[in-house]
């Protein structure tokens, strides 16, 4: 069994969680600037004894990346062997419930991006089980006994990257939606797509619809950042 990480916002140190060689990502149009918490490295080694790829940063479909270019980790993860895709994120909370600082189990997304990694084929992938149950289901046993509350939460994708309006919060709540982010689909979508399985984890970092900045971001992923990288080898270990 192999692993692909996919650390978001603030949350490098899951992917530095890997023991082993770190290289500086490249790609061909990456001539933008990261985004903000984003290291733009690549650790391939082992998580939890398994051998996993990692990948400290991500790109961003606001940042005018395509969504071909957005889905190539997916894509270099399933080249390198990787059946199981960890997929991290910072979120704005979309309920009263979920507070600022919360780590969360994504169990189903809402695509609102306004695109698709697929567009452009005739492929019809089944999205049913996008995240799936049995790795959520070691995802909630490790909590348990880490002590830690890990709620399951609804993921809506949005593009940016402005943050979300209180009037487009109150519409995605009606939608089902718990927390609102803007990236993790199209990966989700492409990891589908190649036959890989998901567990998502989300930190809440902000309250949607409040006053908020990058840098509140980054300070509320950064701080969850070892107990998210704590949960992940753990679950890691148990596919070994």
């Amino acid at each position: 069994m192999k692993v692909a990480v996919i650390a978001g916002s603030g949350l490098s140190a899951v992917a530095e969680r890997i023991e082993g060689e770190r290289r500086p990502w490249t790609h061909p149009g990456l001539d933008r600037p990261p985004a903000p918490g984003h290291k733009m490295e690549i650790v391939e080694g082992t998580l939890g004894g398994v051998p996993a790829l990692g990948f400290a940063g991500r790109l961003h479909f606001y940042q005018g990346y395509s969504m071909a270019e957005v889905t190539e980790p997916v894509a270099q993860a399933h080249d390198w062997g990787a059946e199981v895709l960890f997929v991290t994120n910072a979120t704005g909370s979309l309920r009263a419930e979920l507070a600022a600082g919360e780590i969360a189990l994504i169990r189903d997304h809402i695509n609102l991006m306004g695109d698709n990694p697929l567009r452009g084929t005739s492929e019809f992938v089944d999205l049913s089980e996008a995240y799936d149950a049995e790795l959520r289901g070691a995802a909630r046993a490790t909590a348990e006994r880490m002590g830690l509350r890990l709620p399951e939460v609804v993921y809506v994708g949005m593009s940016g990257p402005s943050f979300e309006t209180p009037a487009e919060v109150r519409m995605l709540r009606m939608l089902g939606g718990d927390v609102a982010g803007m990236s993790t689909v199209p990966e989700v979508v492409m990891a589908r797509r190649l036959g890989m399985k998901v567990l998502g984890v989300t930190v809440v970092a902000n309250r949607a619809g409040a006053p908020a900045t990058a840098e509140d971001v980054l300070i509320a992923s950064e701080a969850r950042a070892t107990e998210v990288a704590d949960l992940l080898e753990a679950v890691a270990a148990g596919l070994a």
